[in-house]
Parts: C-alpha cells; structure tokens; sequence
C-alpha cells in the first residue's frame, strides 16, 4: 500500500463519507491507497475518541489497570478485540494483542507508585482438569481473577470456550 502522508483532515473526511453512507470501507480504502484494516482502525478510533484522534501525534500511556481489565474482558469473551479497543479507547489491536501475549506470558503489568497490587505473577503449569476446576471456581467467585489466581497459585484466569465444551 501507498506510504504517502494523508492528513487528518482527509482521514476524517473519509471516515465520515463511510459514516454518512456514502462509500464502503474497501472502497474508501483503495481510493486512499491504504489497507482496508486501517481504515477500519481508523473509523474504530474515530467514533471511540472523535475526530482529535487524528490531529494529536503524541504516545498515549495506558495505566496497569486499563491494561488488565482490557486484557481479563477479552480472555472473559466479553467482546472483540475491535469492541475493547473501543471501550478502553485503545488506539490499535496491535497494542490490546501485545498485552494479551505478555498477560498469557507471565509477565508484569507494573504499577506507577500507586502501592497497587501487582496482579501478574509466575504461575505453574495445569493440567486441563485442573484449569476447567480453577474456572469453574473462578465463575462461582463472580469472576474473582485475584483471589483465584492467589487460590490455586496461577498467572492467569482465562479459557478457551470450545475446550470446554466439549465435557
């Protein structure tokens, strides 16, 4: 695809032509030369975050607690990757998919000073058995993630629907 710069005045005016009715996503997209998956990153941050989206070239920080809680509501199938990004105001799934790697990794999500509790921990492994149990606790808990996970010694609640299904 093209690498020449559209300014953010082009980029909003397109997503509201889509918006408006006035052209289909793949279309808009070839007609400016991108991937149909940014203009879709595109109207996704345009209508969680506004047309300021565009013209604001600085980095967003994400707090620890915005970094879980996007990554327990995907792993809780809650919505779709698209669906929390525009929830939590996440500017890509690219991000929300590198939390969700570094979560099912193991590794930290540091606090800023805040004398929060460091949710991610070094887990063990599980057995399948064992995770459908932590799960099942895990739903009967209210959905819990701490407290299980300080329960049964583990990184992570999470599952994997059709894994369970099958009991």
């Amino acid at each position: 695809m093209s690498k020449n710069k559209i300014s953010p005045d082009e980029k909003i005016c397109a997503v509201e032509l889509f918006l408006d009715g006035k052209g289909s996503q793949r279309s808009i997209a070839a007609q400016l030369g991108i991937s149909y998956q940014s203009f879709q990153q595109w109207i996704r941050n345009y209508k969680s975050m506004g047309k300021g989206i565009f013209i604001k070239k600085d980095n967003k920080k994400y707090s620890s607690d915005l970094k879980i809680s996007s990554v327990r509501d995907h792993l809780a199938g809650i919505g779709s990757q698209d669906d929390i990004c525009m929830k939590y105001g996440i500017r890509s799934k690219s991000k929300l998919q590198k939390w969700i790697n570094q979560y099912n990794s193991n590794e930290e999500f540091k606090t800023s000073g805040t004398g929060e509790t460091i949710i991610m921990t070094k887990g063990r492994k599980t057995i399948y058995e064992e995770r459908i149990e932590i799960v099942q606790y895990c739903i009967e808990d209210k959905n819990n993630y701490a407290e299980t996970a300080e329960k049964y010694q583990v990184s992570w609640i999470g599952y994997n629907k059709r894994k369970i299904n099958k009991c």
